[in-house]
């Protein structure tokens, strides 16, 4: 039953009581969202943290390879 729940009811849509995002009152909805929004930039930072210590100039080169479109990488080449 958890994986189903899992799937079905993710952490970034609905409350632990199974509510979504947007049926909550107005209040309520902005601290979840920014609840959702400051957990994912932890995970973001953390991340970033990690590889800055690996190399300090993996960032840059992660976000060259893959947070650019290969539109804007024309100039690399």
């Amino acid at each position: 039953m958890e994986i189903f729940n899992y799937l079905l009811l993710p952490d970034d849509l609905y409350t632990a009581e199974g509510v979504y995002w947007a049926d909550l009152k107005p209040m309520e909805r902005l601290r979840f969202v920014n609840k959702v929004n400051n957990e994912e930039a932890k995970k973001e930072v953390s991340s970033i943290w990690q590889m800055t210590k690996k190399d300090p100039l993996s960032p840059v080169g992660w976000y060259f390879k893959n947070a650019q479109s290969p539109i804007d990488r024309t100039w690399l080449a």
